[in-house]
């Protein structure tokens, strides 16, 4: 490699970079070649692509293409360590490279990985071979792997770098061995299951790693100078001194010790599981000893599946996983076939697929799992705030604030941009509550808010709830309806423990000092509910912000302009709806398509010879619910 010289070196920054992921941007310009010198900021690609599908650059950390590593040492490349790591899902290049020696393990071949240069992982993201393989049909479409699984997988991104010496014992390179790759890839799991999983991420901070040496070592070292026949003489001619010019080192033994991928003993909080989740979400398996404990305390697990059928006695079982939905492909008509392959969501496949009777309503779904993140992330700021000092001390509590249960970068249920505990701190954190926080990001970073496993999100936010709640000993309640129209009446349930005296206030001006109340809500709106709670122990009060949500229920209807006609027939859609105000999402279901909007303009066209009619239906969501009108036979196409 030759060092640029001053001229062509890229100016360094003068500003942090920022941008949506953290990594990339520096003064707003994308660097397309990587140059440095000693004096300038280091700069170069950052794997993940952006919506633009525009390679981002980072200007400090996650280089992965730099021609000096830590002072400017050429023989450690950050780049090619990123690429090995988190280009095994977000670059092409370096994802093809490994399963290329993949395949040659197989057949006994165990030589290092033969990394693309940086500059190429970062060039190549996501491409057709990645998923394809154009010599198999094992799979539809030659696919590299099925498009169902329901096995428990996750995908490390440890790398096993090696570095290389010489006899000398003088450091000459940098081996990338693939063991972490190699020794979890499973080609039987689902193609979107190979990289959209939980990345190894458990809530009690550990993660699938290399556990054992990173060899090569040197050992019984022994330095032996090298002197020649240079040396001064005094004037009587007697030697005087002699030259040392070099040394070399004797009795180098090199070991190297196998290295393994399994459960790491080093605990790290500094982040929330990675955002790509959605396989093990699908499946019901976050990882494999998760949730609940039997009698011995030993984690066990919860399975529920998208789709009965696996997990249950009846019905039909989504078989094509990410792809019926994700993937989709089926007859607008006679003469055209709609295939998608944008990975847009496209709800008519869940219908046609057999799932589904109708378009399924996962709006629903998206609001009860919004609820409870809200509700959860309310909770645990209040156990920040009621226990931060006496587990952080004054002054760490006041730093953290309500981040105080967060991890030490904190996620987006967090409402301020406190940082949350140290290294140290983090150690503070009872287990419940980290469990909580673990499930509560697990449900957000899969990004369907439920839709993808509703059984399996309820489930894990329902123990969160309740793993927080444990913690007010006093004031624990819980209402089991927290959502709904007016007039709503709604039942509170206590579990406090060694309770004399309640004191409640609903939120609507209404009280209550019985253990159990029921409180009718009659105006549209989101209430705080506080309970205090007084024993023998003291007293405990607990505030759950926006807690109950109640609506008005929407009239919904709509008229429609012309209703009949010649193909292609252009129809106006007018909402007609009344008591409207606590809407917060109009959905119109026309001809197996979504469209999200109040009002709506669609074309029909019919290629048969006989008439085609079509059902319009309109969705109203609100905090407390959704309300549908559907009109049969609504609109009629002739040829």
């Amino acid at each position: 490699m030759i060092r640029p010289s001053a001229a062509d070196a890229i100016p360094a920054a003068t500003t942090p970079p920022t941008d949506d992921v953290k990594y990339g941007v520096a003064n707003g310009v994308y660097y397309t070649n990587l140059y440095v010198t000693p004096s300038n900021t280091w700069y170069g690609y950052y794997v993940t692509t952006n919506a633009n599908l525009t390679l981002k650059t980072n200007a400090t950390t996650g280089i992965i293409y730099s021609l000096y590593g830590p002072a400017n040492h050429p023989l450690y490349d950050q780049g090619q360590d990123r690429a090995a790591s988190c280009g095994i899902c977000h670059s092409a290049a370096a994802r093809m490279a490994m399963l290329a020696d993949y395949e040659a393990r197989q057949t006994g071949i165990t030589n290092p990985l033969v990394m693309p240069c940086a500059q190429d992982s970062a060039a190549w993201s996501a491409a057709c071979a990645t998923c394809h393989d154009p010599h198999s049909d094992v799979y539809t479409a030659q696919l590299r792997n099925p498009t169902r699984s329901t096995n428990y997988f996750t995908m490390p991104t440890t790398t096993d770098k090696r570095t290389n010496y010489n006899s000398f014992g003088v450091a000459t390179g940098v081996s990338f061995m693939n063991t972490t790759f190699a020794s979890m890839y499973d080609p039987k799991i689902q193609i979107c299951g190979q990289c959209h999983n939980t990345r190894g991420a458990r809530w009690d901070g550990r993660s699938f790693g290399l556990i054992t040496n990173l060899g090569p070592q040197l050992t019984n070292i022994a330095y032996v100078n090298i002197y020649t026949n240079i040396y001064t003489t005094n004037r009587y001619g007697i030697q005087t001194n002699s030259y040392v010019i070099g040394r070399t080192m004797t009795n180098v033994v090199v070991t190297a010790t196998n290295i393994t991928v399994g459960l790491t003993t080093n605990v790290s909080f500094s982040r929330g599981p990675h955002h790509s989740v959605q396989y093990n979400v699908l499946v019901g398996i976050v990882q494999p000893d998760y949730l609940t404990t039997n009698s011995s305390g030993v984690a066990t697990n919860y399975i529920a599946r998208h789709g009965v059928g696996v997990s249950g006695s009846s019905g039909n079982y989504n078989t094509n996983q990410c792809a019926t939905c994700h993937v989709p492909s089926y007859a607008v008509n006679a003469n055209t076939n709609y295939t998608g392959h944008t990975f847009e969501l496209s709800t008519y496949n869940c219908t046609l697929s057999g799932c589904h009777g109708s378009v399924p309503r996962y709006e629903d779904t998206q609001v009860t799992t919004t609820t409870k993140l809200n509700n959860i992330a309310a909770l645990l700021n209040q156990w920040a705030i009621t226990y931060g000092t006496n587990l952080f001390g004054a002054a760490n509590a006041t730093k953290y604030k309500q981040n105080g249960w967060e991890f030490t970068t904190p996620g987006l249920l967090s409402s301020i941009t406190n940082a949350g505990p140290s290294a140290a701190d983090q150690l503070e954190i009872p287990d419940a509550i980290k469990q909580a926080r673990f499930n509560s990001y697990i449900a957000l970073n899969d990004g369907s808010l439920g839709v993808h496993n509703p059984n399996y999100t309820s489930f894990m936010l329902t123990d969160a709830e309740t793993k927080v709640l444990n913690q007010f000993t006093l004031a624990n309640f819980k209402a089991f309806t927290t959502a709904g129209y007016t007039p709503m009446s709604v039942g509170f349930t206590n579990y406090g423990v060694g309770v004399t005296n309640y004191s409640w206030n609903f939120g609507d001006g209404n009280t209550s000092t019985l253990a159990n109340p029921t409180n009718i809500y009659t105006v549209p709106g989101s209430y705080v509910v506080t309970l205090t709670a007084a024993g023998p122990s003291g007293t405990q009060t607990l505030y759950r912000t926006n807690y109950i949500n109640v609506a008005a229920k929407p009239v919904v209807s709509f008229t429609a302009t012309p209703r009949t006609g010649a193909t292609p027939l252009t129809v106006t859609f007018s909402n007609t709806s009344s008591n409207t105000n606590s809407v917060t999402l109009w959905r119109w279901s026309i001809n197996g398509q979504s469209i999200y909007s109040q009002d709506t303009v669609y074309t029909f066209t019919n290629v048969y010879s006989t008439n085609l009619t079509y059902n319009i239906s309109l969705r109203a969501t609100t905090a407390g619910g959704s309300t549908t009108t559907t009109s049969n036979a609504f609109i009629t196409v002739t040829p």
